[in-house]
C-alpha cells in the first residue's frame, strides 16, 4: 500500500537506499517520507487508492485504510510538532533578545546609578572641603579679631600711656591763709553764717602745660550723709561755670580765655571764698569740718582734666584768724 501511494503521490515521497530481504527472502523496499512542508492527502486520493484495490480481501483493503491513517496521523503530528518546535525557537528567540535587552538596560540603569552615587560622592566631598574651609576661615577671622582687638588695646595703652607721660597734672597741695569768720543768728542774719577766705596752692607736677584751669571750694560739716551727697558739688559748680563762660554773651568781657595756665613743675595760688549755713559754731571750734574743692584744667592734647581735693583743720580751732589745715584722709581724686 506505502508503494502504491508512493506511485500515486511521487512529489511527496523519495526512494532513500535500496530493497534489501529478510530472512524468508521477502523484499522490503525502504520508503521514507520526504516532508517539506506538512499536507494531508486529499480524499479524493484516498478513495482512488481504496477502489483501485478492489481485488484484495476485504479486511486487507480496511487495513490498508487504517496504515494510511495512521501515517496521516503520524504525518499530522510530526508537523504540529515541528510547527509547535518553530514557535518555541521564535519564542526563544524573543525571549533571549528581550533578556539581553533588559540586562542592557540594567547595565545602563547600575551605570547611571554609580554615575549619580559618584557625583553625590563628590558634592559631600566637595560639602565637606568647603564645610572644613569655612571652620578654618571663621578660626582665623576669629584669631584676626583676637588680634586686632590685641593690638588695639596695645594702641590704647600705648597712647594712655604716652599721654599719661606727657599730661600736666594739677594737684591742690596746700590751703593758706585761712580766715575763719562766724556771724551767730539774730545779728545779721536769721541763721548762723560760716564764711572761709583762703588760698589754695595748685602745682602741676606732670610734663606739660595745664591751661584753662579753674577751682572751687565748699565747707562741708563732718557727717557722712552730707559728705556723701555733697562731695562732688564743687565739680558741679566748676562745671557750671565753665559752661557760662562758653555762652556767646560772655565774650562781652574780653575775647581771651580765662582760666590759670600752669606750666610743668610751676605753681599758682587761687584765692577762694565759700559760705556754709549747715555748720554750727561749735563744730567750728572743734574743727569738725571739711573744705572740700575741684580743680578743672585741660592738657596740650585739648583733654579735659579735673582733681577732687580735700582739706581739714589740724588741730582744734581757738583763734578764727590763725587756722592750719592740712590734706584729708580721702575725698581726692584725680583723672
Amino acid at each position: 500500500m506505502i508503494q502504491k501511494f508512493a506511485e500515486a503521490h511521487p512529489s511527496r515521497a523519495s526512494l532513500v537506499g535500496h530493497p534489501e530481504s529478510d530472512n524468508n527472502g521477502v523484499v522490503t523496499l525502504l520508503i521514507l517520507p520526504r516532508i517539506i512542508r506538512p499536507t494531508l492527502p486529499k480524499t479524493v486520493d484516498i478513495l482512488r487508492i481504496m477502489h483501485s484495490s478492489s481485488s484484495v480481501p476485504r479486511w486487507d483493503r480496511t487495513k490498508r485504510v487504517v496504515d494510511l491513517l495512521s501515517g496521516i496521523a503520524v504525518i499530522a503530528t510530526l508537523g504540529f510538532i515541528a510547527r509547535q518546535w518553530h514557535e518555541m525557537h521564535e519564542g526563544g528567540k524573543d525571549t533571549h533578545d528581550l533578556a539581553v535587552a533588559a540586562k542592557a538596560q540594567a547595565d545602563a540603569a547600575k551605570a547611571q546609578a554609580d554615575n549619580s552615587k559618584a557625583q553625590v560622592d563628590r558634592m559631600g566631598e566637595s560639602l565637606q572641603k568647603t564645610s572644613q574651609l569655612i571652620a578654618a576661615a571663621t578660626i582665623q577671622a576669629k584669631a584676626t579679631n583676637k588680634l586686632a582687638a590685641q593690638a588695639q588695646r596695645s594702641a590704647d595703652t600705648a597712647q594712655e600711656q604716652l599721654i599719661n607721660s606727657e599730661r600736666p597734672w594739677a594737684n591742690a597741695e596746700a590751703l593758706e591763709d585761712v580766715k575763719l569768720t562766724f556771724t551767730p543768728p539774730g545779728l545779721v542774719v536769721r541763721e548762723s553764717q560760716f564764711t572761709v577766705f583762703a588760698n589754695v596752692a595748685i602745682k602741676n607736677t606732670g610734663s606739660s602745660v595745664a591751661s584753662n584751669g579753674i577751682a572751687f571750694i565748699y565747707a562741708e560739716p563732718n557727717e557722712t550723709l552730707i559728705l556723701m551727697q555733697e562731695w562732688d558739688r564743687p565739680c558741679e559748680t566748676v562745671e557750671t561755670q565753665k559752661a557760662a563762660m562758653n555762652l556767646p554773651n560772655a565774650r562781652k568781657y574780653g575775647p581771651w580765655p580765662v582760666g590759670f595756665v600752669l606750666t610743668p613743675g610751676d605753681t599758682t595760688v587761687l584765692p577762694e571764698a565759700t559760705t556754709a549755713r549747715n555748720i554750727s559754731y561749735q563744730e567750728v571750734l572743734d574743727g569738725m569740718f571739711y573744705i572740700l574743692g575741684c580743680a578743672s584744667y585741660r592738657d596740650h592734647f585739648g583733654i579735659a582734666h579735673r582733681t577732687r581735693f580735700c582739706f581739714q583743720p589740724t588741730t582744734r580751732v581757738t583763734d578764727l584768724s590763725r587756722v592750719t589745715f592740712r590734706i584729708c584722709n580721702a575725698f581726692q581724686e584725680a583723672d
